[in-house]
């Protein structure tokens, strides 16, 4: 630690005693409609002999530090916006501010910005979204959404369209860091499976890491979601309200203060439990929806703050059982804000963040007691970046405390409990040169509970043997992490969605992974690139409930036992992308193996030569797939754009998922109340498994269309939209109730209508 300190001392001491001899140039840039900040615009500073590059980060910031006195031309690029190009002058000791507005580009430009795009291609288990993205996906609905989108790519498998359950290379729903402007979201997906809380209208962006991320996330040991939400428009109020059979939705956004303050707005509910009866002659029992409000404000040219407040619910009897009170409820809610201050005069950046977040869950089992889960979290961080010239200093600070409660139906009273982590992290962003970039960091983490302190080295880094600008690029990522939170499931409740989020064990090893990942990606065209991922992750002491693996008959009604498992999850994931002017075409597929392995003691029975029975102790090593080890996924996506008109497609198929076959059930019998030695009726039911998740669910495959027409209309606009879910009405099957012997299918042929009104902004 006191290596850190003194280097990022001598860092900013050498830093001001070049700014005494060069200049500086710092900057945001920003949408010319709404002033949103753009991330990932292309920076550079050109001049006679001299020309450096940059791309600005989350909040639309960029940097140069070092300049050499004189004239330069900085020009800005976002794909989907024109470039903009200035003349500025840099004196010596001088720190030039540049705020950059862009303007979206026509439709004759597209193919100079796809260019622009596919050379960016990015691999190494990230791909950055944007809300244009999400629009490409059919769905139900007349805006796009995040959870759709995620099921496209390699690597993210779901169970089936309902659940709100995501698995993403190997890890388990619990596994993922979803974040919404820095606030922790604990289940930010739908009960029904093509919606989360993140529909593209709120999405200014998302970054999404597979695998293998900074420093600057913890807390998980398997995927990260980051989403920042748009800002209102601060020039002109906005607004949309759209309806579709699954979902209604209003939109507004408002300026407080012209160009200074925003406040931006969401209402969504869903109707299909309301319709599916008429609509497809059966009932759907799902209802859901969330409500969002963000407050922005630019204090000033170098800050600026906001507050953002979330709610969502989810309810539903997502195994459809008529006439049984077998319903999953879950509320999110989450409140929080963000202060960023960009120094005038030197280049540190600081962002201050706390939230707090209440995620409540329940579920009744069709046979069985009611099973409950409450969590409240609190955060708090500060983070640093000193900006230099090849190389950034990045530091943060934070801390967390988690209350919780839970009853899992084997008590009588809910068990409380509460665990606190905190720490640090340190990542360096370097261009060592201008082909190679690299991101070391280390995370150290302290947990109560008795764990300890932890220490998480991780390494990510891009090579491009041209330059920067060149279209071949090959990636690497390695670190390693912990979870002190565990969120529990019995997989004897496969058709609901219940996670108890419960501590790691007093004086237990936490559950670790380590990840290791390298990819290529090349822009074979300028509108066409292909990226590949190789990827290993390592599980250990993960929580996980078993159905039955050595005893052959046990109790359906009670909750399976958990056991610790070790693991790993590898594979490889491919894309190919063809971005045109009024053409989209999209396949990803992946080739994965995820197995968990159990150590444990048996007693084992075998009679001599004699006879004479014998007991002995043997030290046991099973191996078993994962429940969502999915060996085969492809997905493709098209749409096509003319005019006004959009058509859209996607096709997906998938080997199936594995389960444990049942040999048979039995209903033990019980004593009759007035007579002992006489038995009647049926007791407990039981079951007799066999080899656990040794056989495997027939493929999943299904299609899925849209098109939809706009139509412009002075100051507002119409979409119509019209669909079909399933197309061929496949009959998938989502899981099987192993108490009523009973087959669940996945949904049906769903045919959908909908359409939105929208203030134009």
């Amino acid at each position: 630690m006191r290596t850190c300190i003194l280097l990022i001392l001598l860092l900013a001491c050498s830093a001001d005693g070049a700014r005494a001899q060069f200049g500086s140039v710092i900057g945001r840039v920003v949408d010319a409609r709404s002033t949103e900040p753009l991330a990932d615009a292309n920076v550079t500073l050109t001049s006679i002999g001299e020309q450096r590059g940059t791309a600005t980060d989350a909040l639309g910031r960029f940097t140069f530090t070092n300049i050499t006195p004189g004239t330069y031309e900085l020009a800005a690029s976002h794909v989907g916006y024109v470039t903009s190009t200035l003349t500025i002058e840099v004196a010596f000791g001088q720190i030039v501010s540049v705020d950059t507005r862009l303007d979206p580009a026509p439709e004759d430009l597209e193919e100079v910005v796809v260019e622009a795009d596919a050379s960016a291609a990015e691999s190494v288990g990230r791909f950055h979204i944007d809300a244009a993205d999400l629009e490409r996906i059919p769905l139900p609905d007349v805006s796009g959404d995040l959870a759709s989108y995620l099921l496209t790519r390699p690597g993210v498998v779901s169970p089936g369209d309902r659940g709100g359950q995501l698995f993403i290379r190997g890890g388990t729903p619990a596994h993922n860091l979803v974040l919404l402007d820095g606030m922790r979201v604990y289940q930010p997906f739908h009960i029904v499976g093509f919606y989360s809380i993140f529909p593209s209208d709120l999405v200014a962006r998302a970054d999404v890491f597979a695998g293998g991320f900074g420093a600057r996330y913890g807390g998980r040991i398997g995927s990260v979601v980051d989403v920042r939400s748009r800002n209102g428009n601060k020039q002109r109020v906005t607004g949309a309200i759209s309806m579709a059979p699954f979902l209604a939705s209003v939109h507004a956004g408002v300026p407080f203060v012209p160009g200074a303050v925003s406040l931006v707005g969401s209402a969504r509910e869903s109707i299909i439990e309301r319709l599916s009866p008429g609509l497809l002659g059966r009932e759907l029992p799902y209802r859901f929806g969330d409500r969002f409000v963000k407050l922005h404000a630019y204090l000033n040219t170098t800050s600026s703050l906001s507050l953002t407040l979330l709610n969502s619910f989810d309810e539903g009897n997502i195994a459809g059982l008529a006439g049984r009170d077998r319903f999953s409820r879950w509320i999110n809610t989450s409140a929080g804000g963000r202060y960023t201050y960009l120094h005038p005069e030197t280049a540190i950046m600081t962002e201050i963040e706390a939230y707090g977040t209440h995620y409540s869950s329940r579920f009744i089992p069709s046979d069985g007691e009611e099973r409950t889960s409450d969590i409240t979290s609190y955060h708090g961080e500060m983070h640093v970046g000193y900006l230099l010239d090849r190389l950034d200093v990045h530091f943060g600070f934070f801390g967390s405390t988690h209350l919780m409660a839970y009853n899992l139906g084997t008590r009588d009273a809910d068990v409380s409990e509460n665990v606190t982590e905190a720490g640090v992290y340190a990542y360096v962003p370097w261009d060592v040169v201008e082909s190679l970039h690299v991101e070391p960091g280390v995370r150290i983490q302290t947990f109560t509970n008795g764990i300890g302190t932890s220490v998480e080295p991780r390494l990510r880094g891009t090579w491009s043997p041209g330059g920067i600008l060149d279209r071949q690029r090959f990636t690497g990522a390695l670190g390693i992490y912990h979870q002190q939170l565990l969120g529990l499931n019995n997989q004897r409740d496969v058709t609901d969605a219940f996670f108890a989020w419960v501590p790691n064990p007093r004086f237990s090893p936490l559950p670790r992974s380590s990840h290791v990942i390298l990819g290529t990606s090349r822009a074979l065209l300028p509108y066409l690139s292909v990226s590949v991922d190789l990827y290993r992750r390592s599980l250990r002491n993960v929580s996980f409930a078993l159905l039955d693996l050595g005893v052959q008959q046990r109790a359906l009604r009670r909750p399976a036992p958990l056991e610790r498992v070790d693991g790993s999850a590898r594979g490889i994931d491919l894309t190919l992308e063809l971005t045109r002017s009024h053409l989209y075409l999209y396949a990803g597929y992946s080739l994965s193996a995820v197995t968990y392995r159990l150590e444990r003691e048996r007693e084992r029975v075998r009679p001599d030569d004699e006879g004479v029975l014998h007991t002995s102790v043997q030290q046991t090593d099973d191996t078993f797939s994962a429940p969502h080890d999915r060996r085969h996924q492809l997905n493709l996506v098209a749409q096509l754009a003319f005019g006004s008109y959009e058509l859209s497609a996607r096709w997906q198929i998938g080997s199936g998922l594995p389960f444990t076959p049942i040999h048979g059930y039995v209903d033990l019998p019980v004593p009759e109340p007035n007579d002992r030695d006489h038995l009647s009726g049926a007791g407990p039911r039981r079951a007799s498994f066999g080899e656990a998740y040794s056989k495997r669910l027939p493929t999943y495959h299904r299609l899925d269309v849209s098109a939809e027409r706009s139509f412009d209309f002075e100051g507002w606009g119409l979409v119509v939209h019209a669909g079909i879910v399933n197309v061929y009405d496949r009959a998938n099957i989502f899981s099987y109730d192993l108490l009523l012997n009973r087959r669940i299918d996945q949904f049906p042929i769903i045919p959908t209508v909908g359409m939105k009104i929208q203030l134009d902004g």
